[in-house]
């Protein structure tokens, strides 16, 4: 994905996006273990990013739980869709609950309760409020009001609905944690 293809996706969609291709890019280049052998330099390139840019974005996806074990020249990816496990599907689960009637808790209660709740970890949390606070800045609109962080939280809904298709059931129809 593209730099220029930005302004196109929320700033989380298109953080997702860029970690879901690495991820890719990763499986397309295994042996037949399941081991990529390109370089750390060369990786950033297949990706069209800095050699700084591949491990912090390594240390995100493994933020959770381990996705992609390294050391020089072996890379190896544990699952393959970020949608479906870690860190990016911790908050797409809070982007759910937001907007299946939880804002108050979430964005409310202090942060060591929600993520015990969640059964994340605090710095997920922080990681969601964060994008969904830049997309004000980006925006230009300082705000942290309910309704323009429920509009902006919808607006990443409907941009994982057309990526997903089976994440198109209703907020409604999504059963809440933790309750």
């Amino acid at each position: 994905m593209k730099d220029s293809e930005f302004n196109e996706h929320t700033l989380f969609m298109f953080s997702y996006l860029q970690h879901q291709e690495l991820v890719n890019t990763i499986i397309e280049n295994a042996d037949e273990q399941g081991v990529c052998r390109l370089s750390q330099k060369e990786l950033a390139l297949k990706v069209g990013k800095s050699q700084a840019w591949l491990h912090k974005a390594i240390s995100k996806i493994n933020g959770e739980d381990i996705c992609i074990t390294y050391k020089p020249c072996s890379y190896r990816v544990a699952y393959n869709d970020l949608s479906k496990q870690g860190v990016f599907s911790k908050i797409i689960t809070l982007m759910r609950e937001t907007l299946s009637g939880n804002y108050e808790f979430i964005f409310s209660a202090k942060e060591v309760d929600v993520a015990q709740r969640y059964n994340i970890k605090v710095k997920t949390l922080q990681m969601f409020k964060a994008y969904i606070i830049s997309e004000f800045i980006q925006e230009d609109k300082i705000g942290d009001n309910e309704e323009e962080i429920m509009r902006q939280i919808k607006k990443s809904n409907e941009q994982l609905s057309l990526l997903f298709p089976e994440y198109t059931k209703s907020v409604d129809q999504t059963q809440t944690i933790g309750r």
